[in-house]
């Protein structure tokens, strides 16, 4: 019973760490639109960049952790890696009003309890011990 508390409680703080350095992920994104001048759109909406061969592409410093995790968001399907990424990330519109979830979901094309569903299986996903070694320092 012991063991099986132990077990519960370090996946619950893997989960809270987890959520933590996801928003932080979210954010290093919206810079990383910010500096390199595309709009969000292109991202959002998974459109090819309108930028010229041989530009330069500048990077926004990332944390330690949030470089971790981004390796393993990498390592994730198409959908989750989409979902965690619209979730986590382009937070305002073009005017800088926030973007609720549910906006995002209709934005998508899809129900907000199905944008939820994925996110929750994106998460999920990361927080499996094959995943996680690429996440967790």
């Amino acid at each position: 019973m012991i063991e099986h508390d132990s077990e519960r409680l370090v996946y619950r703080l893997l989960s809270a760490e987890l959520r933590s350095t996801l928003k932080r992920w979210g954010d290093w994104l919206d810079r990383q639109l910010r500096i390199s001048g595309l709009p969000k759109q292109t991202a959002f909406l998974n459109t090819p960049s309108t930028a010229a061969p041989g530009h330069r592409i500048l990077c926004a410093d990332m944390d330690t952790r949030v470089a971790a995790l981004s390796r393993a968001i990498v390592r994730l399907e198409e959908s989750h890696r989409t979902s965690l990424e619209v979730w986590y990330a382009h937070q305002f519109d073009s005017v800088g009003r926030w973007i609720s979830p549910a906006q995002k979901a209709s934005q998508m094309g899809i129900e907000y309890a199905e944008f939820r569903h994925k996110v929750y299986l994106a998460r999920k996903s990361l927080l499996h011990p094959s995943a996680r070694r690429y996440w967790v320092l």
